[in-house]
């Protein structure tokens, strides 16, 4: 059998046409939350969230492996009111912690019974008298 240019044409054409459709339904099947549902609610809410975030600047967030703990690290008495852990991997994983107002310069929370993945932390809380909103992010 001759393998002439129409021959190799149509077939580079079939496997090219099959990987595309091969990732269209990936792409539909997809479980990967990526996006939030309030979307339109938080662009509102903007203004304020980069205020608290500035102030947020104050408070240091690390995580220790080893320990699997979160420690907050504050510049001086704070405190950690609410966190919202978000797995960008499955939805399904997100916890949300409200906490004690406990002022303290610094404090920690075990993260052991989180599942393996890269996790956002979205934290809330007081330092220096004002409300404060940090992001960090983590691999577990």
């Amino acid at each position: 059998m001759k393998m002439d240019w129409s021959k190799i044409l149509i077939i580079t054409m079939l496997v090219f046409i099959g990987f595309i459709v091969t990732l269209g339904i990936n792409m539909a099947n997809s479980t990967s939350d990526l996006y939030e549902e309030d979307y339109y609610q938080q662009g509102e809410k903007h203004e304020t969230r980069l205020a608290l975030e500035k102030v947020g600047q104050n408070v240091e967030v690390i995580y220790q492996a080893q320990a699997e703990v979160l420690k907050f690290n504050f510049d001086s008495i704070g405190s950690c009111s609410h966190l919202d852990f978000k797995n960008i991997a499955d939805k399904k994983h997100d916890v949300s912690i409200d906490l004690s107002n406990k002022n303290h310069k610094e404090s920690q929370i075990s993260v052991e019974e989180l599942s393996e993945g890269l996790w956002i932390v979205e934290i809330e809380g007081k330092v220096n008298g004002e409300d404060f909103f940090k992001k960090y992010e983590f691999v577990k």
